[in-house]
């Protein structure tokens, strides 16, 4: 009976180096969310430019003026959007993603008791 009672007093103060697990979910669905749409997009925009170039190559090849083709323009503009959703994806994550890591952390760690270490779990702080 007394192992049972020794691991019963350590499980409120143990729930507190443990972020609510809803709270991080929700984190992972809106970075995987955010990820995957800025990948599909991304994905889009080259394979469609692929699939012209594969079968309608004569659209890319129109002269757009000074000897220019209209597939220089075009793969320029891929690249500046190519750049433009990973400024995106940083801008949304300086944000909000980084902040809600930050308030994740900061939870987990004033739960601590003093003299434990930042990361250092309950099991390895009673070892010893």
């Amino acid at each position: 009976m007394a192992p049972a009672q020794h691991g019963a007093s350590h499980l409120p103060h143990r729930a507190h180096h443990h972020p609510d697990e809803a709270q991080f979910a929700a984190l992972v669905r809106a970075r995987w969310g955010v990820s995957l749409t800025l990948t599909a997009l991304m994905l889009l925009i080259y394979f469609g430019f692929i699939m012209v170039l594969a079968f309608r190559r004569d659209l890319l090849q129109a002269p757009v003026g000074g000897g220019m083709t209209l597939g220089i323009p075009v793969g320029f503009g891929i690249i500046v959007i190519a750049s433009a959703l990973t400024g995106i994806y940083v801008w949304w994550a300086n944000r909000s993603y980084d902040g809600a890591v930050r308030r994740i952390v900061t939870g987990m760690q004033s739960g601590m008791q003093p003299g434990e270490k930042a990361g250092q779990t309950m099991k390895g702080a009673h070892h010893g």
